[in-house]
């Protein structure tokens, strides 16, 4: 589906859960659809699910920075989806459907798990790996359903060499979780993380200089963001979903803040 007929199907598409996001967007935008279509949902490519067209929403308007991988963070979904309970059933779903897979980054922090769609991820495997035939029986072996985040070495060893596995290491398809035991990764993790961390890090100083320690996201984002090339609005929605701002609306759009800690 095309974003522009998305965008519509978003539009007007009626009956169900109400969802605003204008911590995320410039403007204050509504995702309108029906609870009861659920599983359905998922399939049907015209009428997405609340968490697959907020996946499809953040890669289209937030992520269009092209030598990163097209990677969405679960907290960064909780600024379109307000409903988690929902949010982890949908991704459930979608995952057993083999339309996308599941990540965990925890260089980057313990709470974030990396969601990408697994047409993004074979094609970022077979243009990163020149190896065809080990890219492709990485590619068998992460899409598989079945498996959690983590893969052993034993499960590796049924498709792969021993001589595959530090070259998929190297690649950045599998990061060391333990002496017998891989996470599922993909390529470009490390560049993805480095802008990601130094973002983070630019967001918090620049939050923390300004008056009162809050700025309008209208301002915020007209500043030159040179620590980091992910968009700046990426880095927003990975700010707030995360917690470490807050995003409150007013009268001149959005206000961001840093987060009270309890």
């Amino acid at each position: 589906m095309s974003s522009s007929k998305r965008r519509r199907v978003l539009a007007e598409s009626g009956g169900g859960l109400l969802v605003s996001a204008p911590d995320v967007y410039g403007s204050k935008r509504k995702l309108d659809i029906p609870l009861e279509a659920g599983a359905a949902a998922a399939e049907d490519a015209d009428i997405p699910s609340d968490t697959h067209a907020a996946i499809l929403a953040i890669l289209d308007e937030l992520h269009p920075a092209l030598e990163f991988p097209r990677l969405v963070f679960k907290h960064q979904l909780y600024t379109v989806v307000g409903d988690r309970t929902l949010l982890d059933q949908q991704l459930e779903q979608l995952r057993k459907k083999g339309g996308i897979l599941l990540f965990k980054l925890g260089s980057v922090g313990d709470e974030d798990t990396g969601i990408m769609l697994t047409a993004d991820f074979r094609t970022l495997v077979t243009t990163s790996v020149p190896d065809r035939e080990l890219a492709d029986a990485f590619i068998a072996a992460a899409t598989d359903v079945t498996r959690s985040l983590s893969v052993t070495q034993d499960e590796l060893l049924e498709t792969l060499s021993e001589g595959d596995i530090p070259r998929l290491v190297q690649l950045g398809c599998l990061a060391m979780r333990d002496a017998k035991s891989y996470w599922v990764s993909f390529p470009k993790t490390g560049l993805l993380l480095k802008h990601l961390r130094a973002g983070r890090e630019h967001i918090t100083r620049i939050v923390q200089k300004s008056k009162f320690k809050e700025v309008l996201q209208r301002d915020f984002v007209k500043r030159k963001f040179k620590t980091s090339k992910l968009p700046i609005r990426y880095h927003i929605s990975d700010a707030v979903g995360r917690g470490s701002l807050e995003a409150i609306m007013t009268t001149s759009g959005p206000l961001l803040r840093l987060a009270v800690r309890i």
